[in-house]
């Protein structure tokens, strides 16, 4: 801990967002300020890829993903695991996992 009172805090190397990265989040929501740092359709498509990397490593072998189908292709058999299933009385509906997919293919 002295040592780090003695160094201080690094340079920054990003510029620091007013009001924090919440605040940056709900204006670019009401279109009051730019896209926020934290890019969410980035962020989903690396954790789609690092999911599948997981599921990869866990079964064994090569997983060929079909990104606009939400499927994987070449082992169907390992798609059962894409969605948790729903307990009972608490359905969401497949018009909502269509979404994903339809929302996925642009």
């Amino acid at each position: 801990m002295k040592a780090f009172k003695e160094q201080g805090y690094p340079d920054e190397k990003y510029p620091r967002v007013k009001g924090g990265p919440f605040v940056e989040w709900t204006r670019a929501i009401k279109a009051e300020g730019p896209e926020p740092g934290c890019n969410f359709e980035e962020a989903s498509r690396f954790t789609e890829v690092m999911l599948l990397g997981a599921l990869a490593a866990r079964f064994g072998g090569r997983i060929e993903w079909d990104a606009k189908t939400m499927q994987i292709t070449n082992r169907p058999e390992l798609n059962q695991y894409l969605k948790d299933p729903v307990r009972e009385g608490w359905s969401y509906g497949e018009d909502l996992w269509s979404y994903f997919i339809i929302s996925n293919s642009n």
